[in-house]
């Protein structure tokens, strides 16, 4: 494919790189994700990936010479996947930018029943909340229609959207498209053909309230979800969409009911196995509220080989999750004891990728608190594997250091640490980190600081 895509160009390679269809969207969504936030990326912009998709290519259909638009010229994986793309950060792209190429495209579409016509009416019917004069003067898009097996757990959404209410003071003529909240997305299941209602946004009614307790059916739900648990259950019951039709605050209110402290090891191993099943559905925040819940107050100083296995499943499949809902809270607690600590050492060794640990790392530097020898020793696995840290990572890092290095004056794994940390990323070291390192070498008395010094001056030749 030699069509110019800008920036965009290099998401093509990589995908092109993947054989696996069902990881390109995962790929899209990284490599947008890594290049937009880094300082060193090609900082893409959605307007210029969509006029390069609506840019008009010469062609020839049945000896006629026609133009068309390169996105109609891709094969139908890479359109599947930037439909995709556009649809994951939807909330983000500016209205004026993608109603023109949703206009084209819908009216190319054929409305069929394929994943492209899916993801084209999804998109259309988005920007036609933004934009209420629609997209065309001839029609509209038209409604979803729910199969039978879908229609019942659609019903059961819109009975919770139901309670939703605006403030009056709020018009839907003037509110911003960005912060539209919508409250079911349609997400592919393999082996299905057709779309299936399992995941609300981490937006979706986040800030809204809902005035009447927990009904009958899902307590009764909940109950059933417990049993199932506590039976071991391989099967994911059908029960546990509860988990994925709903805003964090009410998965938080669902685990209070399943209260996961009093069920026994395997149960919450059970449990954990079932979220690992349908992750992909849930949000973020769904995620990071069910493990908080289930898994911190089961991670004791004798943790079993299943918990463990599990966790180290999480740090393969869903390791931001995993972060946010289970290292940091371990982390910033004041009573972390060696154990839990090695165990999050030894996860980050076995299972989670560099990009991963790199969040790690920014949550570590976000410490306000002063720094214990845990801390320490996760920061000394994390530049033992040598992830590769931009500049802005690195310089808070020795900051974070510089505030407990008083402390940690004569503390030898203090040492090593600074000492590993010169020595591994000294090459994209500048004056500024130097400058760092000798302000922590001021405070600093073990027998490592002539090491320490003697790597710091070699900078500066």
């Amino acid at each position: 494919m030699d069509y110019y895509l800008g920036n965009w160009r290099s998401l093509v390679d990589e995908i092109e790189k993947d054989s696996r269809d069902e990881q390109h969207l995962t790929t899209a969504i990284q490599w947008y994700e890594n290049e937009a936030s880094s300082r060193y990326g090609c900082q893409p912009q959605w307007n210029e990936l969509l006029t390069c998709l609506l840019h008009k290519e010469p062609v020839i259909k049945n000896g006629v010479l026609e133009f068309d638009p390169v996105f109609h010229l891709l094969n139908p994986g890479l359109q599947s996947t930037f439909l995709q793309l556009l649809l994951h950060f939807r909330h983000v792209i500016p209205r004026s930018e993608l109603l023109p190429f949703i206009r084209d495209i819908a009216q190319r579409c054929e409305g069929g029943e394929t994943w492209l016509d899916v993801y084209v009416r999804m998109l259309a019917a988005h920007c036609q909340l933004s934009d209420f004069k629609g997209l065309s003067e001839s029609g509209q898009v038209e409604a979803f229609k729910f199969s039978p097996q879908n229609e019942e757990r659609a019903a059961i959404l819109c009975q919770q959207l139901s309670h939703v209410t605006v403030p009056p003071s709020q018009s839907t003529d003037t509110i911003d498209s960005t912060k539209l909240s919508e409250a079911i997305e349609i997400t592919e299941e393999m082996e299905s053909e057709e779309p299936n209602v399992e995941e609300m946004t981490d937006s979706a009614l986040e800030s809204k309230e809902f005035p009447e307790p927990l009904n009958t059916a899902t307590k009764t739900s909940l109950m059933k979800l417990r049993e199932c648990w506590q039976m071991e259950c391989i099967d994911l019951p059908e029960e546990f969409s509860l988990f994925y039709t709903s805003t964090p605050d009410q998965v938080t209110d669902y685990c209070q009911i399943l209260d996961f402290g009093t069920l026994t090891e395997n149960a919450v191993v059970c449990a954990g196995q079932h979220l690992l099943t349908v992750s992909e559905n849930m949000s973020h925040n769904n995620i990071v509220q069910f493990l908080q819940s289930a898994l911190l107050k089961k991670l004791s100083e004798n943790i079993s080989r299943p918990l463990l296995g599990l966790l180290k499943k999480m740090g393969e499949e869903i390791p931001k999750p995993l972060v946010d809902g289970i290292f940091v809270p371990l982390v910033m607690s004041t009573d972390q004891c060696s154990s839990t600590t090695e165990i999050i050492c030894k996860i980050m060794k076995e299972s989670m990728q560099a990009k991963d640990l790199i969040h790690m790392v920014r949550k570590l530097n976000s410490i306000q608190q002063e720094l214990t020898e845990s801390h320490v020793s996760l920061y000394q696995t994390l530049v033992e594997l040598k992830i590769p840290m931009e500049d802005e990572d690195l310089t808070t890092m020795l900051e974070t250091l510089k505030r407990s290095s008083t402390n940690f004056s004569k503390n030898l794994k203090f040492g090593k640490l600074i000492l590993a940390t010169v020595n591994i990323y000294g090459d994209q070291m500048d004056k500024n980190h130097t400058s760092i390192l000798h302000q922590i070498l001021q405070n600093h008395s073990s027998f490592l600081k002539k090491s320490i010094k003697s790597a710091v001056q070699k900078l500066t030749v």
